[in-house]
């Protein structure tokens, strides 16, 4: 049986997508599936320019010149993509998307089928989901209560009848000046919601320097918040990486694919410990052979990562697909699997009596199934 669609599921990969797993990196809007967003846009009278299903599969940007500026070295691998004439941006995609919520049922429908679909195809027990906040405050009117509580309706019902916890990461977005940021962490405190945990830094990442953001991750941090920011993923430099490190001190960074340029920033990133939440698939989909030679040398360095499945209806793939695609096409071994399937655990905002009970369960159901049988359980490792 396969996990992704294909007949050649490995039986390693097979056991990982039966286990029990933690996401830490995955857009609520990129859960939306193309039914949900037809009914959404239907509901709301919002007109979109295309089917949702077409218009998914058109999501690509291509890639600038080829692999030869990267210190990660592959193979020129270039594929034909039929609707290159046709592609459409993932951003350009998030505004119709967003477009068509309007009140808190729509929130609320968004975020059960979210939970819900992590659980069941990829059997996540665990998430932290980024809340696209900045265009849905800022070019659609809404109102903060208005969307994060429709969202945590969603999630407590899928809680309820699947077991799957979900978190809320409000997105910080470099498209709007960093006051707007400020503007939104002023509102998640002066709404405190249990459900909703701290703040990251997303969208274009030539769009906006993460040093402009530093007094927006200051007030966070004094307020108890925690914070991520992806980095190093679309500008082809480390510096951002160690910014996002050492300057806005970040407590985990998303993606950093990049940051493998410069010796002195990969020093930095795994001796820090720093958890990096990575994705073997995205809509860039020429990047997609460099991305996964990135990921395949970041764990050969020692990088302290987990998978993610960043948008996943978009792409489309599933948390189980990236584990995946990690064993058999990057070539990682059982005992780097396992790593990276434990790794969320620590990387996670959850409480600490929360992380020491579910590796004590992973790792029982881990041994019940003799998912690494080569891998010895020795010192928590």
């Amino acid at each position: 049986m396969s996990v992704y669609g294909e007949t050649n599921t490995s039986p390693l990969s097979y056991a990982l997508h039966l286990l029990p797993k933690i996401e830490l990196h995955c857009h609520m809007g990129g859960t939306i599936t193309p039914k949900t967003w037809a009914y959404l846009a239907k509901k709301n009278s919002v007109s979109i320019p295309g089917g949702p299903a077409d218009i998914f599969s058109r999501i690509s940007s291509g890639w600038p010149q080829g692999f030869d500026f990267s210190n990660t070295k592959i193979p020129m691998v270039w594929h034909e993509d039929p609707n290159a004439d046709r592609a459409i941006s993932l951003h350009k995609v998030f505004d119709w998307l967003n477009a068509c919520m309007k009140d808190h049922e729509d929130f609320a429908l968004v975020a059960y089928e979210c939970a819900k679909d992590a659980f069941e195809k990829s059997n996540i027990v665990y998430q932290e989901v980024f809340v696209g906040l900045t265009n849905l405050l800022t070019m659609h009117g809404l109102q903060y209560p208005q969307i994060i509580d429709g969202l945590i309706d969603g999630c407590q019902r899928a809680e309820k009848e699947f077991g799957i916890k979900t978190r809320l990461i409000c997105g910080i977005s470099r498209h709007f000046p960093a006051s707007v940021g400020m503007q939104i962490v002023d509102l998640m405190i002066a709404n405190p919601r249990d459900e909703v945990i701290g703040i990251g830094l997303d969208g274009q990442e030539t769009a906006g320097a993460p040093e402009h953001y530093v007094e927006v991750y200051r007030k966070a941090q004094s307020n108890g918040l925690k914070t991520t920011a992806h980095t190093a993923e679309h500008v082809p430099g480390w510096e951002n990486a160690v910014t996002c490190l050492e300057v806005l001190q970040c407590d985990r960074l998303d993606h950093g694919y990049f940051a493998l340029e410069d010796d002195d920033a990969v020093k930095k990133c795994v001796d820090s410990g720093i958890h990096f939440t990575c994705a073997c698939t995205t809509s860039r989909r020429q990047w997609q052979p460099w991305r996964r030679a990135s990921i395949g040398k970041m764990v050969e360095l020692g990088f302290n990562i987990s998978l993610c499945a960043d948008d996943p209806s978009m792409f489309p793939t599933t948390l189980s697909r990236e584990y995946a695609v990690a064993h058999e096409e990057i070539g990682l071994n059982a005992a780097q699997m396992k790593r990276i399937w434990l790794a969320p655990i620590e990387g996670s905002w959850m409480g600490d009596g929360e992380k020491r009970d579910l590796r004590r369960q992973f790792l029982q159901q881990a041994e019940a199934m003799k998912t690494f049988e080569n891998v010895t359980y020795r010192n928590g490792e």
